[in-house]
């Protein structure tokens, strides 16, 4: 879930887990 915010700890949380999707995602294709 992603909610607009200028709350930096919210926004680096939100990036976190973005990224941590993101490389589930391409761990899975590149196998």
């Amino acid at each position: 879930i992603i909610k607009e915010t200028r709350d930096p700890v919210i926004q680096a949380l939100a990036a976190f887990e973005i990224g941590y999707f993101i490389d589930l995602v391409n761990a899975r294709f590149l196998q």
